[in-house]
């Protein structure tokens, strides 16, 4: 997402980017959106707005900040300026599955800090299986088994 450098131009950037972001989700078949990435805005920026807007025009949740209370995802080289730029959004079907969200301070790799969404059954029917208490052969359940799973399986995962 553009940066915010206080212009006139970078505001209309950012509005205009969230537009050909919304434009992109009407315009395919989805019926779920996840956008995560590096959103440049916290909480307190111009930018927020606009954010908050697009979540709101796509039916999406913060589920970042839904789950974190304070926290960072940006730091300065001098590490004198921290601000939680980086997000996650997601369609209330898939932040429903969400179980928490987590930023990774360990890993030093750039100036942004990894945030990370764990899911339980996103993907729910990934082979069925004879329900055994079940008096009829025909009742199915829906259980992943990601031991079965090959590496197609994985790479599309």
């Amino acid at each position: 997402m553009p940066t915010d450098y206080g212009s006139c131009d970078s505001y209309e950037s950012y509005m205009s980017t969230c537009a050909k972001l919304s434009a992109l989700y009407k315009e395919c078949d989805a019926v779920r959106l996840i956008v995560m990435g590096d959103f440049n805005f916290h909480a307190y920026s111009r930018f927020y707005p606009l954010l908050t807007d697009f979540a709101l025009d796509n039916n999406l949740k913060m589920s970042d900040t839904d789950r974190i209370t304070d926290g960072y995802t940006y730091y300065n080289s001098t590490f004198t300026c921290v601000s939680w730029i980086d997000h996650i959004l997601c369609s209330p079907g898939i932040d429903a599955v969400i179980n928490s969200c987590q930023i990774h301070y360990e890993y030093i790799c750039s100036d942004h800090k990894p945030i990370l969404a764990v899911v339980n059954n996103l993907f729910p029917l990934t082979h069925a299986v004879v329900d055994p208490s079940s008096s009829t052969n025909s009742s199915f359940s829906s259980i992943p088994d990601w031991l079965r799973a090959n590496q197609l399986c994985i790479d599309r995962y």
